[in-house]
């Protein structure tokens, strides 16, 4: 095995650029030391290091060295089997990614792991860096003594015992990822004095009549004269709280991602048969409308749900408001809202077609999705309701207190089950399937959906002076609506095929 310095090609002003040379079995790589140039006459090899007649000897040779003690780690990992040639080659190739959590948080966790994920890593590295003024971070300073600072820098500014433990969390997350990928061989030695002692979270939830107060809170906003978009925005919050709550404990992300082809039929099939405008065919696919298929943003989790009402006209207002409101990042214009549905298919591009969207993909820049979630909790706020995670935690909650099974429970909201049963209970079947919807429905219903969907749009009416409650509007409480809708379910579950007629405009 060869693995030393050496010196590249000369370059024009005479200096040559310092490489290691990493041969063995049969592989040979060249790696260039970052920012080293050396004048070959100054060159000790045997020592490799400049002689002191060489211009700023000293820095150099301190770069030098420093590589050096790092190409002597790699050396022996690599000589005992530690690690793979590609590995020791990467690690060579790359000296940042070796010591800062920045560099490999962007070279091995960014496109990789969750984006929820990424972000908490890149917070929590963050929040490190200020309380310890650290400014660059490396995995060798994550150590028990600073995160005494850290904790003694939190206690200082009153923050909450549980955000020293959420740092800890995801920077243990970070170092255990970095040991699995061979980036660093440090003992980190966590332990439980290093964070606070767990503090036991009470999930916030709230009740019907909470919601309902809260969106009487608007018609105080707009009697104070406050401008319409700022009203606007009051509705959208509360709005996209409750179709939260009506998808079963959807988190914003997944609001942001909902789309037409998460149906579980081929909704672009339908889209181009009508685009072809063929008068009056009777087409038929295989599938169900009124079921949505969706991953979970946080945890990939599967969650097949019965788009059970009001999730559609919800949807549906919720997408003419925002056209109103932020009109750069609105799936849809207030332009495209004013063909209807059938306009829409016959003036737009298949790719701007889709009837569950809200937000375009300018959302998913993260300042923007950022910005706009944080402003609509600013809404919430000012209606004296909790942030949007309430409506998880609301969810589940009406659930328990209707007595619906755990189980059932976690696999209405795409929980991950640890329970034995996990292994056994197949959700997506039929009957384990009717038995989550009709919980669903059971919850709706319990929490008094219709009449607080009812009353959102009466509001939304009588501030702005529009006809939303007849358009939309479900003409019935909950009880006696979702009774009959119940009735229907088998029907709907089991239907398997889209029939629908070609439009023709």
């Amino acid at each position: 095995m060869t693995l030393n310095f050496k010196l590249g090609r000369q370059k024009k002003d005479g200096t040559c650029p310092l490489q290691i040379r990493f041969k063995d079995k049969g592989k040979d790589s060249i790696i260039s030391v970052s920012g080293v140039f050396i004048y070959q006459k100054y060159w000790l090899k045997q020592h490799n290091r400049v002689s002191s007649h060489h211009p700023i000897a000293n820095e150099i040779n301190e770069k030098i060295a420093e590589r050096e003690k790092k190409l002597i780690e790699i050396r022996g990992k690599y000589t005992i089997g530690t690690i793979s040639y590609d590995i020791a080659k990467r690690m060579l190739s790359n000296s940042s990614v070796l010591d800062s959590i920045h560099a490999f948080i962007d070279a091995y966790c960014e496109g990789i792991k969750f984006e929820t994920n990424v972000t908490n890593y890149r917070n929590a590295v963050k929040a490190f860096s200020f309380h310890t003024g650290i400014k660059e971070p490396l995995f060798t300073d994550i150590t028990h003594e600073n995160f005494i600072r850290v904790k003694n820098s939190l206690d200082e500014k009153g923050r909450s015992k549980q955000t020293l433990n959420s740092y800890l969390k995801n920077i243990k997350a970070i170092c255990n990822y970095a040991k699995k990928k061979k980036i660093t061989f440090q003992d980190f030695d966590f332990d439980s004095d290093w964070g606070n002692k767990k503090v036991k979270i009470k999930p916030v939830a709230v009740s019907s009549k909470h919601i309902k107060e809260a969106i009487d809170r608007i018609k105080i906003h707009a009697s104070q004269k406050k401008n319409p978009g700022f009203i606007l925005r009051d509705f959208e919050a509360i709005g996209i709280w409750m179709l939260m709550f009506a998808m079963r404990g959807l988190l914003p992300k997944d609001i942001c991602q909902l789309s037409s082809r998460h149906l579980d039929y081929d909704f672009e099939s339908e889209i181009l048969v009508h685009k072809k405008r063929i008068p009056d065919k009777i087409v038929a696919l295989d599938g169900n409308r009124h079921i949505y298929n969706h991953d979970r943003s946080k945890s990939g989790n599967s969650m097949r749900m019965l788009l059970v009402p009001p999730i559609q006209p919800l949807i549906a207002m919720l997408q003419d408001m925002i056209s109103s409101s932020h009109p750069k990042l609105a799936f849809f214009s207030t332009d495209d809202l004013k063909y209807g549905h059938e306009g829409i298919i016959f003036k737009k591009p298949i790719d701007k077609i889709d009837f569950m969207r809200l937000f375009n993909n300018e959302v998913n820049i993260s300042k923007n999705y950022k910005n706009l979630f944080r402003n609509y909790n600013t809404h919430l706020s000012n209606l004296k309701m909790p942030s949007f995670k309430s409506a998880r935690a609301t969810f589940m909650t009406t659930a328990t207190n209707l007595d619906i099974s755990p189980a059932i429970g976690r696999a209405m909201m795409g929980q991950t089950d640890q329970t034995i049963s996990i292994h056994y209970n197949d959700f997506g079947g039929p009957e384990l399937f009717k038995r989550v919807t009709e919980a669903h429905i059971k919850t709706l219903e319990g929490f008094h959906f219709v009449e607080l969907f009812n009353h959102w749009l009466k509001t939304y009416d009588d501030v702005f002076g529009k006809g939303a409650l007849s358009y939309f509007g479900l003409r019935s409480n909950s009880k006696l609506f979702y009774s009959k809708f119940t009735n229907k379910l088998e029907h709907i579950i089991q239907t398997k095929k889209v029939v629908f007629k070609s439009r023709n405009i």
